[in-house]
């Protein structure tokens, strides 16, 4: 009992983190090493790990010799390869596991209580207004941003699936097709898609290609898309970041770009843009730090794909090595156009489910 409370609390600093991640990560960090239980490291990490260190060093390297960007910034960019090289030498039972995925899903009930108060009543909990999409407003939950309401959405959907809710399944999908921001439908879609593939047991090589297939769409509608739209909209400065990204990783393929020609920022009429946001987790490593630096993640979390479909395929249906498959899917195809991976709440969410729960491991 005393290690389930640990783990509530655990629980607790991890969906309050957001408010302050300076503070936030730190705590965890050292929450995880002081109390959570160490364990010896299963013979299926190994490569895993080699690839982790290999992408810290290389970053921290790069930073201290030609590095431009502040040290914050490159902390940002290593501390969720640190705590998922962390979590490789964690283990939880179900019990945690089960106490901090609970604490999660109080706070997607109170981040939908605030988007429904912003939706009936045009002002949320805290008296914020938010700017009305396409079709629906713009709900920016408790943490006041949409990405982050889409994330605690989507991580409240595969804790359904870990303990079989169908309920907290559907309420978790419909929140995301609520939001104004592409990103929510976009990450419901890519879900079905990921649930359809495991449904009917194709094998691993299809669903890897169809899910490289998905990743390609994302970029070619938006890119569509951005050529059809006022230059003032969210796609048109995706895509416009996308090439420049490109243009750059091409300059500069290995080592990345530390210094731009055009200084740290630019601009498309009276909007300042920055130089440095690529718009993706996979192009921001590789414009920084090279394209080897950039295939790591992705190749870890294609591992770690593989391991946990087979897991699911040989588990007789369990719900848990379901979860933990879907949850693979989705980290690496969100990889290479979203932040789910890369945000504190959902990469710390992934690195319990997939390498620290003890029954999955």
């Amino acid at each position: 009992m005393k290690n389930i409370k640990k783990k509530h609390v655990f629980g607790i600093l991890l969906t309050a983190s957001p408010l302050n991640l300076k503070f936030g990560i730190p705590v965890l960090v050292f929450f995880i090493i002081s109390f959570f239980k160490k364990t010896r490291l299963p013979k299926t990490y190994q490569f895993i790990v080699f690839l982790l260190l290999l992408k810290i060093a290389w970053i921290a390297v790069a930073h201290l010799l030609i590095g431009t960007s502040s040290t914050y910034s490159v902390f940002q960019l290593i501390i969720y390869d640190f705590i998922l090289l962390l979590m490789m030498f964690i283990t939880l039972d179900r019990a945690s596991v089960s106490a901090i995925f609970t604490i999660i899903i109080l706070l997607f009930l109170v981040d939908l209580i605030f988007n429904l108060n912003n939706i009936f009543f045009d002002v949320d909990l805290l008296g914020r207004h938010v700017e009305v999409g396409v079709i629906f407003k713009r709900l920016i939950g408790v943490f006041g941003h949409p990405y982050a309401t889409i994330n605690i959405s989507v991580v409240a959907f595969f804790i359904g699936v870990f303990f079989r809710s169908k309920t907290l399944m559907i309420v978790a999908l419909i929140s995301l097709f609520m939001t104004a921001s592409l990103r929510g439908p976009l990450a419901g879609i890519l879900i079905l898609v990921s649930y359809f593939l495991l449904y009917c047991r194709f094998n691993r090589r299809i669903i890897f290609f169809t899910l490289l297939g998905f990743v390609a769409l994302v970029f070619f509608v938006t890119v569509i898309h951005a050529n059809y739209s006022a230059q003032d909209t969210g796609n048109y400065f995706r895509a416009l970041k996308w090439g420049h990204a490109l243009t750059h990783i091409i300059d500069s393929p290995i080592i990345g770009t530390q210094i731009f020609p055009e200084g740290e920022y630019a601009w498309v009429g009276n909007t300042k843009y920055s130089t440095r946001n690529a718009e993706s987790m996979f192009l921001g490593n590789a414009l920084d730090f090279g394209v080897i630096v950039a295939m790591i993640t992705p190749t870890i979390l294609y591992i770690l794909m593989r391991i946990n479909i087979k897991r699911f395929y040989y588990s007789d249906k369990s719900r848990g090595a379901l979860s933990a498959a879907l949850v693979s899917m989705f980290a690496f195809s969100d990889y290479f156009y979203g932040s789910f991976y890369g945000s504190i709440l959902p990469s710390l969410f992934f690195s319990i489910l997939v390498v620290s729960h003890k029954g999955l491991r």
